[in-house]
């Protein structure tokens, strides 16, 4: 099985992990972007949905007040760990699992999917699209899909300033136009100890993209170019994309 692009367990180790999560995340940013995905995705009650990768479950976590039946998937055990306690603590009712998307192992389960936080491209290109057919394959015909990534046909590729990380201080980084990867590179303190990752993506244009989901049987119907629903254009910061899975694949 290929491998990520980066250093994956020292990105995500749960110290980092823990600290970032608490330090860059405010509730009503979350309710914000809880609110624009149930309209991106026109949820309805008693549908099958899936938050994947959903790290510590934010955005599950506050659909699930709202009534909606939530699974949601990461690959990172202490994610989910944290979810599973919170969600507990909360008296709410979501399925949190850890696994791999690479390998989702659903088959037409699930009426709605969203990846969101640029948490698509972390494998090479070969991957990434395994990783999109199984999103396909877990959603019943008619679903849809919820895409939100970083714009890499975007002049201000240096998007960390102001588009997904905009929440971040103190990021370097560097953007490969041959490989079309993004790597991310922070230095940060915790607790008086000095700590490090580097965070790589691959980047897609609204094109890549679009080529992409029809390989996998999934019908772009949307594209919008931030949590607003303001239109794409080449110079957004972000690409969000609802795909329809055709009735035929």
């Amino acid at each position: 099985m290929s491998e990520f692009l980066f250093d994956y367990e020292r990105a995500f180790n749960p110290l980092i992990t823990g600290h970032l999560e608490s330090a860059s995340f405010d509730l009503m940013l979350n309710q914000q972007q809880a609110k624009q995905i149930h309209r991106f995705l026109a949820l309805e009650k008693g549908m099958n949905i899936l938050d994947i990768p959903c790290g510590t479950g934010r955005h599950a976590k506050l659909l699930a007040e709202q009534g909606f039946e939530i699974d949601a998937l990461d690959y990172n055990a202490s994610f989910i760990e944290q979810a599973h306690q919170y969600a507990k603590d909360a008296g709410l009712s979501v399925n949190f699992m850890q696994g791999d998307m690479r390998e989702l192992r659903f088959k037409e389960k699930y009426d709605r999917i969203f990846n969101v936080f640029s948490s698509f491209g972390y494998f090479d290109d070969k991957t990434n699209l395994k990783v999109m057919q199984e999103m396909s394959s877990a959603l019943k015909p008619g679903g849809r899909l919820l895409l939100n990534v970083l714009n890499g046909e975007s002049v201000a590729v240096k998007a960390c300033e102001n588009g997904i990380a905009r929440q971040f201080k103190d990021l370097n980084s560097h953007y490969d136009p041959v490989s079309k990867i993004l790597t991310t590179n922070r230095a940060l303190k915790i607790e008086g100890d000095e700590y490090s990752y580097e965070f790589k993506v691959r980047l897609y244009s609204a094109s890549e993209l679009t080529n992409m989901l029809e390989m996998c049987g999934l019908v772009p119907l949307e594209w919008f170019g931030d949590w607003s629903g303001s239109a794409l254009t080449s110079t957004s910061a972000q690409i969000f994309v609802i795909a329809e899975k055709s009735l035929a694949a």
